[in-house]
This record gives C-alpha cells, sequence and structure tokens, in this order.
C-alpha cells in the first residue's frame, strides 16, 4: 500500500526537492519515493552524485553518454556548464563546429583536435573537458541497453568533481532529448 502523501507527491504536476541535515532521511525518503514508484510501474532514474544510493530493484551503472544522444545539445550543454569558471561561449561555438562534421565522440575529437592544431582555444579547452571522459568510459562510441535509462542508479561518485558536473549536465540533456523525442 501507498499512503496518500504520497500518491499525491509522485502524481503531482511540480517538482520534489529532499532537503535537510545529514542523517534526516532525505536518502530513506528517496529510496521509499522510488520503491513506490517502481511498485506503480513507472520509470525511476537516480543520478546519485557520492555512489550512496543502494535501491532494490534498481541496477547501478557507471554512467554512459553515447554520441548521438547528446550531439544536438552538446554545444549548449559545455557552454552553460562551463562559463562560469572558464570560455564556456569560445568551447559551445567550437564544439557546434566540431560537431557538424562528426558522427561519434572519435570524430568529435579528432575534429577538436585538427580545430586546437589551428590554434582554436576553444577546441583546446573543449578537449581538456572530454578526453578525460573518454578516457574513464562515459563517453561511448555504441548504444546502450535500454534498462540503462529506465530503471537504474547512475553513479557518478567515481569522477573527479569538474568530471563529474560536466557528466551530470550532459546526462540531464541525454534524459530531456530522449523525452522530448517520447522515447522516455
Amino acid at each position: 500500500k501507498i499512503p496518500v502523501w504520497t500518491k499525491n507527491l509522485l502524481l503531482g504536476d511540480g517538482h520534489t526537492l529532499i532537503v535537510g541535515r545529514t542523517g534526516s532521511g532525505k536518502s530513506n525518503t528517496l529510496r521509499f519515493l522510488a520503491k513506490c514508484a517502481l511498485g506503480t510501474g513507472w520509470r525511476v532514474l537516480v543520478l546519485d552524485w557520492s555512489g550512496e544510493h543502494r535501491i532494490h530493484g534498481l541496477p547501478n551503472y557507471y554512467p554512459l553518454i553515447p554520441y548521438d544522444l547528446v550531439r544536438e545539445l552538446l554545444p549548449t550543454v559545455l557552454e552553460e556548464t562551463l562559463r562560469p569558471t572558464s570560455g564556456g561561449i569560445a568551447i559551445g561555438y567550437s564544439v557546434m563546429e566540431a560537431v557538424s562534421e562528426a558522427e561519434n565522440w572519435s570524430e568529435l575529437i579528432a575534429a577538436l583536435k585538427a580545430m586546437e592544431a589551428r590554434r582554436d582555444l576553444g577546441a583546446t579547452a573543449a578537449l581538456r573537458r572530454l578526453i578525460p571522459l573518454r578516457r574513464a568510459g562515459v563517453l561511448v562510441d555504441e548504444n546502450i541497453k535500454s534498462e540503462y535509462l529506465k530503471y537504474a542508479v547512475i553513479n557518478l561518485s567515481y569522477l573527479p568533481p569538474f568530471e563529474k558536473r560536466i557528466t551530470l549536465s550532459m546526462m540531464l540533456a541525454m534524459v530531456y532529448a530522449l523525452a522530448i523525442d517520447g522515447k522516455m
């Protein structure tokens, strides 16, 4: 049985934010809501920043980002994610140019390297952000299992903070793109 407050929360039109001090029950609340949603047949996707969530019924995966699912949004995602700390606009412009030529991550990185050879600072900055993610296995050229984005806890904890932030932004863009296409 699902309590009335939980039904109202899960069926509501708005967003939910769970806030509290350490030990106040945020993680337990998340697990409870996830179990209730799973029990009703809903998809549950948890993007786990610190690697602390284990939810019965949800497999744990490391982040995987196929190129085709973020290609269109990639320049904007990198520009907006990196703008406060570095040349986000230059990165976005360079990536936008490289994306027009590339069909996968390997080709995108090759296009950015060619631009870097022409002293394109945006391409250099983009490569410094993307190559560590490629080496970590986050950026993948192949398709991913359909369950990966339906029912899962995606563990971001093993990534360094800066790469974690970019990965989270790309994961959200990927989920958004799938939702807009009616695939989520």
